[in-house]
């Protein structure tokens, strides 16, 4: 624990686990999770399937205004604060906070603060994978650009990509990509996450 709160300088500490659910929370608020996986296609639950699908659609829809582009940024921050809210019950609710109302003042301020951080560990870990299935998209814009498709392809049944990859070049459709790839990375660091959001998606081709 002690190494978690005071790593050594210049470092990264990671730990891998096939069984997450099993760590604990004071180790969990101490740590950003990333998944780890293979080129095998994703598989996405209906939830995912019809968000991306709503976001493709609106790349698709010409995006000829700035308000256009507004209104897709809108899709993806409204999706992160529907992800923040889930977080924030799920782990308030499991939280020791909700089973012993009367302790003492300093336990208590360190198990909000374990909530505070575990919830924001969650949500970051949340946002990435969100934003994965973005960048996949993309990634199958990017192919479609260069005729590509068939089993090539990640999210075949998304309606959007054939459209906007008529409309962009391929050397665009890799900028799409690069560009997200720079916004995830901008997301791990302290920069405002609407900012971010904003500044990536008006760069994109559509």
């Amino acid at each position: 624990m002690k190494t978690l709160e005071e790593p050594p300088g210049k470092s990264v500490l990671i730990l891998l686990s096939t069984e997450p659910q099993r760590i604990l929370e004071t180790i969990l608020s101490r740590c950003l999770r990333l998944n780890f996986f293979g080129d095998d296609v994703h598989s996405l639950d209906a939830a995912q399937a019809e968000w991306l699908a709503r976001f493709g659609a609106l790349a698709a829809d010409g995006q000829k205004s700035l308000l256009d582009r507004y209104r897709l940024l809108d899709a993806l921050l409204q999706k992160l604060g529907e992800i923040r809210s889930r977080v924030e019950e799920s782990l308030t609710a499991r939280s020791p906070l909700q089973r012993y109302d009367e302790v003492e003042k300093d336990l208590r301020e360190k198990w909000e603060d374990e909530l505070a951080a575990a919830v924001e560990a969650e949500y970051r870990r949340q946002r990435t994978d969100l934003l994965v299935l973005v960048q996949w998209w993309l990634r199958d814009v990017w192919l479609r650009t260069l005729a590509a498709g068939g089993s090539l392809l990640k999210f075949p049944e998304i309606s959007g990509t054939e459209a906007v990859a008529r409309r962009i070049t391929p050397r665009q459709a890799l900028e799409n990509l690069q560009t997200l790839e720079q916004t995830q990375r901008l997301l791990h660091t302290n920069v405002q996450e609407a900012l971010a959001l904003e500044v990536g998606l008006l760069k994109l081709h559509f």
